[in-house]
């Protein structure tokens, strides 16, 4: 399976300068041949990635007036992120208390909320952050709702999504 990597840049947000585009260069580590793209505002996404293997990547960020700044260099994981084990959610009166495992090499979670196991209606991002848990509060009583959670790292591959359904009813 292709993965995608997201770099979070930071330089671009200096007012006094103007980026015109990132120039990115990337290779499986050890190998001699780089593959170059372009990419116009940041974060940078890295897309076709292959699993399981270290990339060596340099990023330069080429100013509207031509100059272009020394390479960022790093390696990049495509090793997937475990899925949060252990996903469970207490429905209350209006709320469903989630709490999930934390992940070995995970920096963040992405929790989800939909009102269908496919995640296709009312489709909802309502937490990310970096500690595992969350109240979602506000819900309506008797409606069952589903959940996602993953597991973020910068430089990494995302976890698959750890999944479960919950009913909040009045107390």
């Amino acid at each position: 399976m292709a993965r995608k990597i997201t770099i979070p840049i930071t330089d671009h947000d200096d007012v006094d300068v103007c980026t015109a585009q990132y120039i990115i260069q990337y290779r499986m580590s050890g190998e001699v041949n780089w593959t170059t793209v372009t990419a116009y505002e940041a974060p940078v996404v890295l897309t076709n990635l292959q699993d399981d293997i270290l990339y060596d990547v340099r990023i330069v960020r080429q100013c509207c007036d031509g100059v272009e700044s020394s390479a960022l260099e790093m390696s990049v994981n495509t090793t997937i992120l475990s899925a949060p084990d252990n996903f469970t959610a207490t429905p209350g009166d209006t709320e469903a208390v989630l709490d999930w495992d934390d992940v070995t090499d995970a920096t963040g979670y992405t929790l989800e909320r939909a009102t269908d196991s496919g995640f296709t209606i009312a489709l909802t991002e309502v937490y990310t952050g970096a500690t595992s848990g969350y109240t979602d509060t506000e819900l309506t009583n008797d409606t069952t709702y589903y959940y996602r959670v993953k597991a973020t790292a910068a430089y990494h591959a995302d976890s698959d999504y750890a999944t479960l359904n919950t009913t909040p009813t009045a107390s």
